[in-house]
């Protein structure tokens, strides 16, 4: 009973922290903040179903591979940053604190 309030708990959350983002990204961004408050959702139902152990089946796999594939993709988008945009930046920062 406790890990089925815990996950409404997470799912209520869950839903306002993607209006709170829905509402800041959507006067810059429209598509951007429809995105978030989708992405920011669909993560946080996953990890309320996996807490309350409604569904194992279900969010073991997909909640795996959405955290290794958002481990990869955050060290190629970085790796990519730093090597078109951000030598120089990197470069400058190392001078200052070196």
């Amino acid at each position: 009973m406790a890990d089925i309030l815990i996950a409404a708990l997470i799912f209520g959350a869950a839903l306002l922290l993607s209006k709170f983002a829905y509402t800041n990204l959507a006067d810059k961004n429209a598509t951007l903040a429809k995105a978030a408050k989708l992405a920011i959702i669909v993560v946080t139902t996953v990890v309320a179903l996996q807490r309350s152990n409604l569904a194992p089946e279900l969010t073991e796999l997909p909640y795996t591979v959405t955290i290794y594939a958002l481990g990869v993709a955050g060290g190629i988008g970085g790796a990519i940053a730093l090597g078109f945009g951000g030598r120089d930046f990197v470069s400058r920062w190392l001078e200052k604190k070196g």
